[in-house]
């Protein structure tokens, strides 16, 4: 059975278009994946969105919330998009 998603970037060919389409609408300097990412496929969404392709376990911790689920950072402007998959 094939898979509807390639290991090299997590999703379809399509959702990696979608998202990079996204980005570009908005602007975004980075995108941020919920999952993590190995060297190899940080490498290769970056290439294709345009911009570092980082995952939550990238962002710093806030010192405030040290055992808090989610990454926290200060001083950050966030705009959350969430895409079907």
């Amino acid at each position: 059975m094939d898979r509807p998603y390639s290991a090299r970037t997590l999703m379809s060919t399509g959702k990696v278009h979608e998202i990079a389409e996204a980005r570009t609408e908005t602007q975004a300097a980075a995108v941020v994946f919920v999952n993590d990412l190995t060297t190899r496929q940080r490498t290769v969404l970056s290439e294709a969105l345009g911009c570092p392709a980082l995952s939550r376990s990238d962002l710093p911790r806030s010192p405030a919330f040290p055992s808090a689920r989610w990454p926290l950072a200060t001083g950050l402007r966030c705009q959350s998009y969430q895409l079907r998959c």
